[in-house]
């Protein structure tokens, strides 16, 4: 029996919690916050408090599990890959996901959710299955990915690319479509006054 989304995601970020409790311990500085939040599990418990919230369908929150079991995924290769307690057909079975070509194709694909799904929610918001705060909520959780995360910057990327074309050969919607991106692009830039 399946565990419905909103126990899914408790469970995969009560999950990440203890990874990140497990690998740091708990301590207060700013080069351990540091650490936590460049870890690339560090800010799945931000993403996944920010998709529990209220007022959300069952099918995108189903949507939602994703970016988190994605991120569980290479969490579970990495242990199976390096803990020697575990059997060796485990090890042999999981490990390949470990390694570095597997954890690329997944952090792209990652990325590719993340923007998705923030697409997804402002679909949902539009027709009443998601409320206006989550939507915000996650568009500044994403902004803060954006500048973490190249995974996050090459699924941009890839909208803009084609976006642009189709764009440009319209006049009028090619400088809007220019004054958008710069409008937008200054939220995640650090030299903006807006980041």
């Amino acid at each position: 029996v399946a565990l419905p989304p909103y126990q899914g995601l408790m469970a995969l970020c009560g999950g990440f919690v203890l990874e990140l409790l497990a690998k740091y311990g708990i301590k207060f500085s700013q080069e351990y916050m540091r650490h936590m939040l460049f870890d690339d599990t560090g800010v799945m418990p931000i993403m996944v408090f920010i998709l529990l919230t209220p007022g959300m369908s069952r099918v995108l929150r189903t949507a939602c599990l994703v970016s988190p079991f994605l991120t569980a995924v290479m969490s579970f290769a990495l242990i199976c890959k390096y803990n020697r307690a575990l059997p060796r057909w485990v090890q042999t079975f999981f490990s390949p996901l470990a390694e570095p070509a597997a954890r690329f194709k997944i952090m792209r694909v990652r990325g590719h959710a993340e923007v998705a799904l923030g697409f997804l929610l402002v679909a949902g918001m539009l027709m009443a299955r998601a409320t206006p705060f989550t939507v915000l909520l996650y568009w500044n959780f994403m902004m803060m990915r954006y500048m973490m995360s190249h995974w996050t910057q090459s699924s941009f990327e890839a909208i803009d690319n084609v976006l642009a074309p189709a764009c440009n050969r319209i006049p009028g919607v090619k400088q809007g479509y220019a004054a958008m991106k710069r409008k937008i692009f200054s939220f995640v830039d650090p030299d903006s006054k807006q980041a």
